[in-house]
């Protein structure tokens, strides 16, 4: 994990008022500020969810473990479908485990793990498709604040993957313009070697047939 920086910032993610402050991970080139941390005042409100029977908006929960890598489906899911269990689930709410996963996740450059289907960007975004902040404030302002850290999270890590493959485009680019410039003074270079031999060549001959002459 990348350590923290000195500069202070205040989570978007959280409450207005009696805002926290935390150390902010600062990163080259991105185009949003990345709050890792989890504010103390609506974790506590999510682990309240561990009392509940039924929830609203599972799918929120689900998209979190799927793109922390915190618990693998069956871990999660009713047996053979993508079908959160929430039994399951809020069995991992009497500690800070999940949460603790969330600070660490850092959503900058390559990672190294495998990662199964649901895990991946497309799906974990696909999972939230039809939930709106809106409704989910309207159930929980804790889990509208969730909602708002896993769109963050993955809004942040899909830029940091565009940008990544726009830098390698450009560096391809790069390194083709610089091989074709690098041939093209190669095939010239033979070029004027050939010119001059052929010239010299020439000289040769014209002396040896003047003397010929002679």
């Amino acid at each position: 994990m990348r350590s923290a920086s000195g500069n202070r910032s205040k989570s978007g993610l959280g409450s207005e008022a009696n805002q926290s402050a935390y150390d902010d991970k600062s990163q080259v080139g991105s185009t949003k500020e990345y709050i890792p941390l989890v504010p103390e005042q609506w974790k506590d409100a999510l682990k309240d969810f561990r009392e509940h029977s039924v929830v609203k908006f599972p799918r929120i929960w689900q998209s979190l473990i799927y793109l922390l890598k915190f618990k693998e489906r069956p871990k999660i899911c009713e047996r053979d479908t993508n079908k959160l269990s929430w039994k399951k689930t809020k069995a991992f709410l009497r500690d800070d485990e999940l949460f603790a996963k969330m600070s660490e996740y850092w959503p900058f450059g390559p990672k190294d793990e495998s990662y199964k289907e649901y895990e991946r960007l497309l799906f974990v975004k696909g999972n939230l498709d039809g939930i709106t902040e809106e409704a989910v404030d309207e159930y929980s302002v804790a889990l509208g604040k969730l909602l708002r850290w896993v769109h963050l999270a993955i809004d942040t890590r899909t830029e940091d993957l565009r940008m990544r493959r726009n830098q390698k485009a450009n560096d391809r680019k790069k390194r083709q313009e610089a091989q074709d410039k690098e041939k093209e003074r190669l095939e010239k270079r033979e070029q004027q070697r050939e010119e001059a031999k052929a010239a010299f060549d020439q000289k040769i001959a014209d002396e040896i047939a003047a003397r010929a002459a002679e």
